[in-house]
């Protein structure tokens, strides 16, 4: 967000706009794939296993609202992968609020924000479901990234050389982090960082011509990502009924192969023919 949106800092008039266009890329795709679990729900085929859920449950998952999920204690809207994406809005309006400032005062200021924020998360109880979700350590992710958009900007770039050990200590940090008894607690070390690093190390080779083939695969996966992560459970649910446990008796590989030959042409379509379609259409003109 801070490297695409680095020409609208400075005027807190691109705040609307800016949260227009968000929307406008989010919830079309999600709202729509919502509406297709609860349908499924109904009758009992949803792709994941979980109490049908209640009304408010369902209002909070269209309006982006961490909410307690009926017969659970998670804090997941009715589709659960949306639970990512309420972060993901609780983001946008803190960026928003952000754009009146220059993005070098921006920046430092709202990673302090989320700094404060996951502080005092370590004291609220989980009964404030709201205070609770929005001040998980998952929000110091977000400060990585910004901070990482600060370093592009300048022209702070790795060598290759550097870049290569930098995704090796990323590799040995993930390794620890599923070794350990509760990964989960321990995201913001064995997850974030390395992730980060990863990025990092990913700026040294922004320079490579995207014209070979398989790198051009590669680029029409990365267009096709929201897609893929929110279509996912369907198809590996439907290869699962269709077939899974005879593919996993063969190897659990061959199903994850399976899994992915579909979902990739699938979710690349469903890109190609709504998502960027539906996307130009609702965000409007360029801010630029």
């Amino acid at each position: 967000m801070v490297y695409a949106s680095r020409d609208l800092f400075g005027s807190l008039a691109h705040a609307g706009p800016f949260l227009r266009r968000r929307l406008a890329r989010i919830a079309p795709i999600y709202w729509i794939i919502t509406v297709v679990y609860l349908m499924l729900s109904l009758g009992n085929l949803a792709p994941l296993n979980h109490a049908k859920p209640d009304l408010w449950e369902i209002i909070a998952s269209f309006l982006f609202i961490p909410w307690i999920k009926g017969g659970s204690i998670a804090i997941q809207p009715a589709y659960n992968l949306g639970w990512s994406l309420n972060y993901e809005m609780f983001f946008y309006g803190l960026f928003a609020l952000a754009l009146g400032l220059r993005r070098n005062v921006a920046v430092p200021l709202l990673v302090g924000v989320l700094m404060i924020l996951a502080l005092l998360g370590q004291f609220i109880p989980s009964s404030s479901t709201q205070l609770y979700f929005w001040t998980r350590l998952i929000i110091l992710e977000f400060g990585m990234g910004m901070l990482i958009a600060q370093m592009a900007l300048a022209g702070l770039r790795p060598t290759r050389p550097f870049a290569g050990l930098l995704i090796v200590l990323a590799l040995i940090v993930f390794a620890l982090g599923h070794m350990a008894p509760d990964p989960e607690t321990y995201r913001a070390l064995y997850f974030g960082p390395p992730c980060a690093l990863l990025v990092i190390a990913s700026l040294a080779f922004n320079d490579i011509a995207v014209k070979h083939p398989v790198l051009r695969i590669l680029t029409g996966l990365g267009d096709a990502s929201y897609a893929i992560y929110l279509l996912h459970p369907f198809i590996m649910r439907a290869v699962t009924v269709l077939a899974g446990a005879w593919l996993v008796s063969i190897s659990p590989w061959l199903y994850a192969l399976v899994c992915l030959s579909i979902l990739a042409p699938v979710s690349y379509a469903a890109w190609l023919w709504f998502e960027r379609p539906v996307t130009k259409a609702l965000q409007g003109p360029t801010l630029r």
